[in-house]
């Protein structure tokens, strides 16, 4: 099975069925609550998940092994700079995410301190990678959805707008006028034209999830108001026969044309530069299995 298919309980339930012997080193150990909670463990380590703590990952070491690995400054140094990877790893805010994938996340951050505990350094190293990637895939994931829904309802008061500009024309002509009639409708086709230029970019986008979803509203918000301005700036441009004029002469084809080219300004959106920032570039992106 897949991380993606297989439940965490059940990579959890078979450690716990020859684990009966754990309250015999580790009993009352602070967090603990259930032995299905514990990721693995030895007569030297323990680590599992903390109850106390919203099922953080939590680990302990006996004091026999502590004393041992104090007299192994090599193996000492490579325990440190695992358990400092994992550490900064481990601070990473995995809150958006679904319980699911954060309980995955940090069972493969748990993984990695048993592969420590154990000497394995090149073992803690792969598990580390592992928990890097999923966590890149699911923040990646969760930010290109809170993007992809604050453009949509960006938009939508401009679509509910162009619709029922469009079902009173005759009233928004006559009370308005022909030219602010046009340009109401160029702001929605640029609008509109915004959002179909993200969602087509969207699979391209670098964002992070830990900007914030306040920052990724404003980051959609901000590119869906640029199209509907370069929607208006392009359509009263085509309307006053500064380009395109050659294409507006005909009269059936005139206010079609207007308002394709206001929808087609509304991709100029991608000129604007993110205001989202790209958080945790390099930590520990860079860990590699040796």
């Amino acid at each position: 099975m897949t991380l993606a298919t297989q439940p965490l309980a059940d990579a959890l339930v078979d450690r716990c069925r020859s684990s009966s012997e754990v309250g015999t080193y580790w009993a009352g150990i602070k967090g603990l609550k259930d032995e299905h909670d514990i990721i693995d463990w030895s007569p030297d380590f323990i680590v599992f998940f903390n109850e106390d703590v919203d099922r953080e990952i939590d680990w302990d070491t006996s004091n026999r092994y502590d004393d041992e690995i104090k007299k192994d400054a090599t193996r000492l140094g490579k325990q440190n700079a695992i358990l400092a990877d994992a550490a900064i790893l481990e601070a990473k805010d995995c809150t958006p995410f679904g319980r699911a994938a954060r309980e995955w996340f940090r069972y493969l951050l748990g993984k990695a301190y048993v592969f420590t505990f154990q000497g394995d350094s090149d073992g803690a190293k792969k598990a580390l990678l592992a928990a890097e990637q999923f966590f890149a895939a699911r923040s990646k994931e969760q930010s290109r959805s809170w993007y992809l829904t604050s453009a949509a309802a960006c938009t939508a008061p401009f679509l509910l707008a162009g619709a029922l500009i469009w079902f009173e024309r005759f009233w928004f002509i006559g009370s308005l006028g022909q030219t602010v009639f046009s340009l109401l409708l160029f702001l929605v086709a640029g609008a509109l034209g915004a959002l179909l230029s993200v969602i087509a970019r969207s699979g391209q986008l670098d964002f992070d999830a830990s900007a914030g979803l306040w920052l990724h509203f404003l980051e959609a918000a901000s590119r869906i108001a640029m199209g509907a301005l370069s929607g208006v700036v392009v359509g009263l441009a085509v309307k006053s026969g500064l380009f395109l004029e050659t294409l507006t002469k005909g009269p059936e084809t005139r206010n079609s044309i207007f308002v394709l080219a206001a929808f087609a300004a509304g991709a100029s959106e991608r000129m604007l530069g993110s205001i989202i920032s790209k958080f945790d570039q390099d930590t520990p992106s860079k860990t590699k299995a040796s």
